[in-house]
């Protein structure tokens, strides 16, 4: 309000609380991973609960979420949690940087979190939470496909459960084919296509491999064993022809 006594620039204006303007401790901050394990989060999302300690609950009011993707900035998500934990979702794209349906690499999502005392003075952070895939990429089909009736050559389309490194995909020997009664067919090369509609494999993230014409067989088993997902990890299981 207007106040007649103050007629210049120098006067003293003071700002003060009822009480004390100490520090909280900050939280302790954990990753319940026990009723939330880590293979509920893969490529696409997943949910986590965090959960926290602090020192002395008596003195505060609440608590402030920050979150983290990639190599943003740590943006505050929840101004007043009042529990001791919380359950986060991880957003559908937020674990892999790049095109929605084609992306370049894997990132990490990360939390933290600092208590605010009843006197609104809040603490220092917690140390942070880091969240990224940890979930192996599986083959979920493989269709063989003889491409303008070649007598030369097959493709084989694999698709997989995830996006995968293309290095590793397209590596000679990353991919291969064995019969227990047979030579195992020639695998000529392999591209990574990315994410596919069209060909033949059901939508998905495709590698085609091309082989010997009539080189694949029934009962045939078909491994991937040297190709990786953007975070690194190998796929996890073969498939049957």
């Amino acid at each position: 309000m207007n106040n007649a006594g103050i007629i210049g620039d120098f006067e003293t204006l003071n700002f003060t609380t009822t009480g004390s303007t100490t520090l909280p401790a900050a939280p302790t901050l954990k990753r319940d991973t026990l009723v939330y394990p880590t293979n509920l989060v893969n490529w696409n999302g997943g949910t986590v609960r965090l959960t926290w300690t602090v020192d002395d609950i008596s003195i505060i009011r609440h608590f402030e979420l920050y979150k983290q993707i990639g190599n943003g900035s740590f943006e505050l998500i929840n101004a007043h949690v009042r529990r001791m934990d919380t359950i986060v979702t991880i957003g559908a794209n937020e674990l892999v940087y790049g095109d929605a349906t084609n992306p370049l690499m894997a990132q990490k999502v990360k939390y933290q979190i600092r208590s605010v005392s009843t006197n609104l003075v809040p603490s220092g952070f917690s140390s942070q939470i880091e969240v990224v895939d940890r979930v192996s990429p599986t083959i979920v089909a493989a269709v063989v496909d003889n491409p303008a009736g070649s007598t030369t050559f097959d493709y084989v389309y694999i698709r997989f459960s995830e996006p995968i490194n293309t290095a590793s995909a397209e590596l000679p020997g990353s991919i291969f084919i064995s019969d227990n009664n047979s030579i195992p067919p020639n695998i000529r090369d392999a591209i990574y296509l990315g994410y596919n509609t069209s060909l033949p494999g059901g939508n998905g993230y495709k590698v085609r491999i091309t082989v010997d014409n009539n080189a694949i067989n029934a009962g045939e088993t078909l491994s991937a064993t040297g190709v990786r997902d953007l975070n690194g990890l190998g796929v996890s299981n073969s498939f049957n022809f």
